[in-house]
């Protein structure tokens, strides 16, 4: 579900916080770098915070946890003054060891359910004590706060329980553990009663962690590149952008361009030669705006957008699987982007050379048709082709459909700098880089 303008506003707001918080986010890394040595799933977990009760608040269980105990501890005390109490002190024994080796399939379930996850619990704890003790002043990272300090005690608690179960793993500790205290069904206990407490709290601590770890990821790009903006959010459908560029293109290297969509026109065909940098541009606008909707710095000195989907129609492939040719893959992507159009969802839509996988001829007829059906639509479209044919479409439809062109420069028969340039709807000119 998209973030609203205020979520994104509080997003970016705890993003500047920790982009300063160097020496916190490196605990954190630290931390979580233990985390990512093990394989976690946390399905078993959760599908354990679901299961009903086997022991706790039961009140056979009860009883023998507390009377078969009892009466072992008594005899053992009996024996001191007299070894006649010891054959006794057998049968009380080898009573609850029956009793919980009845129960050991169930039991041994539990653990195993309960154990893959006991480590890195135990390292969420430490995560959630870091930020519970760390000082925050913006509000999106307050609520977190506020979730870590109630969970990391909880959390470290579940992880020494869930430790304390697996002693029951040593021979010599399972039958004096249960031989005389019932140790499985205590600990069991303990574990059943925290879940009834936490359970619907686990899932949301969780979530939070998830949540503000990825701020975290965001406020490393904020520190590494302070001259990256934050998105500035439009009520319009309507996309603005100052010296855009790829983030993963080094500075040296990285072309940057200015670039305006939905004022007026709502779609922008892109033509140029091979490897001038159509399909890069594509990815600048596609990534840009997805870490514009997250919250995140962009790559441009400026940039606003609207608050909706995006869509793609990029490296479509085909599956023999599926059964599914390249042209039939293709088909079935636009398809699904027309149908959501049609329902409503306004998006912004980036094509790279679409209908590859047909004739010349059909190319260009789905391409214009696809296009005069777009224009009308409630979106933002860039297409890149090849197809300088469908450039006249721009002049049926002024205001609605405008040209761009990417060219290379090629000094002394080869191929040196590649320069994009842009001519838009107004007949101005783009700066060249």
């Amino acid at each position: 579900m998209p973030y609203t303008e205020k979520d994104l506003l509080l997003r970016q707001q705890a993003v500047r916080e920790l982009g300063a918080m160097i020496e916190f986010r490196q605990q954190i890394w630290s931390v979580g770098q233990q985390i990512n040595d093990f394989t976690f799933d946390r399905s078993p977990l959760l599908n354990w915070l679901t299961m009903k009760p086997l022991v706790y608040k039961k009140n056979s269980f009860t009883l023998l946890r507390w009377i078969l105990p009892a009466i072992t501890l008594i005899i053992l005390g009996l024996i001191n003054f007299d070894g006649a109490y010891f054959p006794l002190l057998f049968i009380m024994m080898m009573v609850q060891l029956s009793i919980t080796g009845y129960y050991s399939k169930q039991i041994g379930e539990f653990q195993r359910k309960l154990s893959t996850g006991k480590k890195v619990m135990s390292n969420y704890a430490r995560i959630f004590e870091k930020l519970a003790h760390q000082k925050v002043e913006s509000e999106l990272m307050k609520r977190h706060q506020q979730l870590a300090t109630d969970a990391f005690k909880k959390v470290k608690h579940f992880a020494e329980l869930v430790n304390a179960f697996e002693a029951r793993m040593n021979p010599i500790a399972m039958m004096f553990g249960n031989g005389l205290f019932l140790y499985d069904f205590q600990i069991l206990n303990k574990l059943e009663k925290w879940r009834e407490e936490n359970a619907n709290e686990l899932p949301h601590w969780l979530e939070s962690l998830g949540e503000w770890d990825s701020l975290l990821s965001l406020a490393a790009l904020h520190y590494n590149y302070p001259n990256y903006t934050f998105a500035k959010i439009k009520n319009t459908l309507e996309l603005e952008s100052r010296e855009m560029g790829h983030l993963l293109i080094p500075d040296t290297s990285r072309v940057t361009n200015n670039f305006d969509l939905g004022k007026p026109a709502k779609v922008w065909l892109i033509t140029g030669a091979n490897m001038a940098g159509k399909s890069t541009f594509l990815r600048s606008v596609g990534v840009n705006f997805v870490l514009g909707s997250i919250g995140s710095p962009v790559c441009a000195s400026y940039w606003a957008q609207p608050l909706v989907a995006m869509r793609s129609g990029m490296r479509t492939t085909d599956s023999l699987q599926e059964h599914q040719s390249y042209f039939y893959a293709e088909l079935h992507r636009l398809q699904a982007i027309m149908e959501e159009l049609r329902s409503g969802k306004p998006m912004i839509i980036l094509l790279d050379e679409i209908l590859k996988g047909t004739n010349s001829t059909d190319k260009q007829a789905g391409s214009r048709e696809l296009l005069r059906q777009l224009k009308d639509q409630d979106a933002l479209v860039v297409l890149a082709t090849h197809d300088i044919a469908l450039g006249d479409l721009e002049t049926q439809y002024p205001n609605q459909i405008t040209n761009a062109c990417f060219e290379g420069n090629i000094e002394r028969d080869q191929l040196t700098l590649i320069i994009p340039y842009m001519k838009v709807w107004l007949g101005r000119q783009m700066p060249r880089f």
